[in-house]
């Protein structure tokens, strides 16, 4: 389901930027160039095409390409050819002439490389994205195979309180008034409706002694869907957890799966 999601989700990414950009594009030629709607519109969708084409190889070969002048060629070579492409579609098929050509040509590269550079940063923005919440799956599996070795399967320990010291005070805080727990470094930051405490103690341990409704949704974070109001997707694989004091937390894919078994969803 997340896959299919996920390729939806690239597939409409997709078909926006192609129909936002031959949009935008098509009426800018035929306004500047005096064009018809039917011919500007056709020779922008088979540039905004090229470019789209363009931003997925650019993209695909970032990671074996170092060099920033190799980058820069490419990204001049995939600004020509698209110019090219209609320049020569409209000379077989007589749709413009040389002349009404070569006077769009600055208004179409202007906004060629306007185009290009937004749908990249776009796509790159999605890609980091999903890097993260893959790195966050890998965190949380580690997690839960370290708690799982650590503690005795056997071992049936859930702690009811937790006490933490401020200054002078020692505050008694019952694990039923816990909205949820943040990794804070070497310590937790523990958040009720009223306050939040800060305890020096780990995430894994307070993964294998809380009770049942503690749940491990992020490297950071463990909530008590007791008070858990709403579940939203979030970008592609990214959740957000909506809990009933209006805090909103993000969920990874592996935390998702185990707050799905956890609530029977």
């Amino acid at each position: 389901m997340i896959e299919k999601i996920e390729k939806f989700a690239d597939q409409s990414r997709t078909i926006i930027s192609t129909i936002i950009g031959t949009a935008i594009l098509s009426m800018l030629v035929a306004l500047y160039g005096n064009f018809s709607a039917i011919k500007a519109m056709l020779l922008s969708f088979i540039y905004i095409t090229l470019q789209i084409f363009g931003v997925f190889v650019f993209q695909s070969s970032l990671r074996a390409v170092k060099i920033k002048q190799i980058r820069w060629t490419m990204v001049i070579i995939m600004q020509i050819v698209p110019l090219l492409t209609i320049f020569v579609f409209s000379w077989i098929f007589g749709i413009i002439s040389i002349k009404k050509f070569v006077e769009i040509i600055p208004l179409i590269s202007v906004f060629g490389v306007s185009f290009f550079g937004i749908t990249v940063l776009w796509h790159e923005k999605s890609k980091k994205e999903k890097d993260e919440d893959e790195h966050n799956d890998i965190c949380n599996k580690e997690c839960l195979k370290k708690v799982s070795t650590n503690v005795p399967k056997n071992k049936n320990v859930e702690i009811e309180r937790i006490s933490v010291k401020q200054g002078s005070d020692i505050h008694i805080i019952k694990t039923t008034d816990i909205f949820y727990i943040e990794a804070y470094g070497d310590y937790v930051l523990i958040y009720t409706e009223a306050t939040k405490f800060i305890k020096e103690q780990t995430m894994y341990y307070f993964e294998s002694v809380l009770p049942a409704q503690f749940v491990r949704i992020h490297r950071s974070y463990i909530v008590n869907t007791d008070f858990m109001i709403r579940l939203e997707l979030f970008g592609k694989e990214s959740y957000n957890i909506r809990l009933k004091n209006g805090v909103t937390i993000k969920a990874s894919k592996a935390g998702y799966k185990l707050l799905k078994d956890n609530i029977g969803l």
